[in-house]
């Protein structure tokens, strides 16, 4: 079982968001890639955290298409012990306030 818990808080602080910004970036440049699309961070709405050995991050955020389209999307940013960093999931956010990670 895998308990997720709101990071409340932690988007207060301007390094932890600059983090997160880059982790997104990171994360759609690999969706970039496999689609053929050339999404851009627009902002972090919203972070969840889990883990013990490693640290998962659940982020949800707005990006602007190359039409000047926002749109919601999630990431998954893993940073495991070894400081490694990978993105199991990157994709569109699923219609409905209730999908919201």
């Amino acid at each position: 079982m895998v308990t997720i818990w709101p990071m409340t808080g932690y988007l207060n602080n301007p390094e932890n968001v600059k983090e997160l910004e880059d982790y997104a970036e990171k994360a759609l440049d690999t969706c970039n890639a496999r689609e053929g699309t050339k999404y851009v961070v627009e902002k972090i709405l919203k972070v969840n955290g889990s883990g013990c050995r490693d640290f998962h991050f659940y982020i949800t955020l707005t990006v602007k298409t190359s039409d000047g389209e926002k749109l919601y999307f999630q990431a998954k940013a893993v940073r495991s012990l070894e400081g490694s960093l990978y993105f199991p999931v990157v994709r569109p956010r699923a219609k409905g306030d209730k999908d919201i990670w």
